[in-house]
Parts: C-alpha cells; structure tokens; sequence
C-alpha cells in the first residue's frame, strides 16, 4: 500500500488521496486525471508530474504505478473489451500484458 494523489491534469489542482496498492490505483484515476505517488497538499497543484508549490517546483519522477495507470486503456474501453467477449478481450488482455511488461513492478 501507498499514498498517492489524485489531479485534474487540465488546472494540476488536487482532487484527493488514496491509499491503496498500486493495482488499485487504475480503478481509481478518471479521465482527466493523473497521480502521483505521495501527498501533495490542496494548495499545490501538479504540472508534468512535479509539485508546484509556492512558485518553486519539485523533481518528481514517477513510479512504475503511475507510469503504467497512465499507459492503461480506459476502464470505459477494457470493461466493452469484456463485454464483448472473443477477439476483443483477447486483443485487451495483450494490451495490458503489454503496458505490464513495459512497466514492470519495482521491488
């Protein structure tokens, strides 16, 4: 389990914070939302993934969580992939092995 923070990616404002583990994470993020991992408080904002705090921004690199929640395809398009069944789950389930490989976990 890890803190992460949940943005609008259009203004960087704060929308919340979660606690959950990194598999989670992607049933948590919308559309139009990215995360970082950690706290950031709710009168910063995040900009191309770094914390705008006060004028000065922090160097964050994101973690493999968020670079794979972010390389996912929406939860729209896998849920109609399951839906559908057949050669669309099976084309979805690739895409998500893909994302996983390319983003393997960190230990």
């Amino acid at each position: 389990m890890a803190e992460f923070t949940i943005y609008d990616k259009t203004t960087g404002a704060v929308l919340s914070h979660l606690n959950c583990s990194a598999e989670d994470l992607v049933l948590n993020v919308g559309p139009g939302q990215g995360c970082i991992e950690g706290h950031v408080d709710a009168a910063d904002r995040v900009e191309n993934g770094r914390v705008i705090a006060g004028g000065a921004a922090e160097q964050s690199t994101p973690g493999y969580a968020e670079r794979r929640a972010a390389a996912y395809p929406s939860i729209a398009d896998q849920l109609d992939a399951i839906w559908k069944g057949g050669i669309d789950f099976n084309v979805m389930r690739d895409r998500i092995a893909d994302v996983k490989t390319q983003h393997p976990k960190e230990d």
